[in-house]
């Protein structure tokens, strides 16, 4: 039990390794000019949300554009009507890597592309001379690479399990508990992609059904909105505006999905084709619901940026810090308190 375990782990480490490598790489290759695209690209509802979408599907990580969007509205380069529009959009991008992972990662022999991409990778990063478009091909490569290497490892240790636990005993977990599974597991590890890797990987050797999968998608959802409620600790309103619509958003798509859990299901399931395909159908699911969330609140952005704004207001600064204390009836006390201000003032003109 204790190599499965070290064998599972060191799958999820080197999984988020290759995808935290390949962001890092992108990011660095698209720099000022993707940054500028962003800010370009978000003057109307449509297209910050269609730049929410195409930028998360090329970066691999709705956090990072969360993350971006944060930094964007809080230093007035884009508004916050716009920053949740692409919020909205990066959640429906993200469910690209469940589509990545459902297509590749257990459609193919994964070691017979993996290890041929991450030896390409490091041979032309060698040889690439600081070239920076090879340097970035040779960076993709070998993150693509460790990425799904890593969840060969992740498959190839979950698989064992089959045979050790009694499947029959996690039918009596009421599907709430998988969906709070699927939040906790992407709070901690930080990441909705790999979390849902791992889902994916817990399907596919059938530790777990469909619907209890679907669960714990659902809750995945919930647990990476984890990452822009750090990211907003302490900033100015409107990253925590931001991180709060981001929040609102993936809550109430959550709890919609859940309601309509046994629906969605069984439409799936009706499909021939689908149904023999839980891992395909898993990653439709994923982008049904977030669609659907996006369907069902997109025509309330206004409605929300206008209640944010209410929330998270602004403090205006002081530029006393006694006198305005004190009720100017009680001449003592502000006798005191204008003294103590004078005093003060003459400290810092000193300075």
């Amino acid at each position: 039990m204790t190599s499965i375990l070290i064998q599972a782990l060191s799958g999820l480490g080197m999984f988020l390794f290759g995808m935290l490598y390949m962001e890092m790489a992108l990011k660095k290759s698209v720099g000022m000019r993707f940054k500028t695209w962003v800010k370009n690209s978000t003057s109307t509802t449509l297209k910050s949300l269609i730049t929410g979408m195409i930028a998360t599907t090329l970066l691999q990580s709705s956090s990072v554009i969360t993350l971006m969007t944060l930094s964007f509205v809080s230093a007035s380069m884009i508004t916050l009507h716009s920053g949740i529009a692409v919020i909205f959009g990066a959640n429906v991008g993200t469910t690209a890597t469940s589509w990545i992972v459902a297509t590749f990662g257990f459609k193919v022999n994964i070691e017979s592309f993996t290890l041929p991409m991450i030896g390409a990778g490091g041979l032309l990063l060698i040889f690439a001379n600081e070239n920076r478009r090879l340097t970035t091909i040779a960076n993709v490569l070998i993150g693509f690479g460790l990425l799904f290497l890593g969840l060969e490892y992740m498959n190839t240790s979950i698989a064992p399990v089959t045979t050790m636990v009694d499947l029959s005993e996690f039918s009596n977990f009421p599907l709430l508990a998988f969906l709070g599974i699927g939040f906790v597991l992407t709070a901690i590890i930080q990441s909705s992609s790999a979390a849902t890797a791992i889902v994916l990987s817990a399907l596919y050797v059938n530790v777990i059904s469909f619907e209890q999968a679907a669960a714990m998608v659902i809750g995945t959802n919930i647990g990476t909105t984890v990452t822009a409620l750090l990211g907003a600790l302490g900033g100015v309103p409107d990253k925590k505006r931001v991180a709060a619509a981001h929040f609102i958003f993936n809550f109430i798509t959550a709890a919609a999905a859940f309601l309509l859990l046994p629906f969605l299901v069984e439409f799936l399931m009706s499909f021939k084709g689908l149904r023999n395909d839980p891992i395909i159908s898993l990653a439709l699911f994923h982008t049904i619901f977030n669609l659907l969330g996006v369907l069902l609140l997109i025509p309330f952005i206004s409605l929300m940026a206008k209640y944010l704004k209410k929330l998270f207001l602004y403090d205006e600064p002081v530029a006393t810090r006694y006198i305005h204390l004190v009720d100017p009836h009680y001449s003592e006390a502000a006798f005191i308190a204008l003294r103590d201000e004078v005093n003060r003032m003459y400290l810092k003109t000193m300075k």
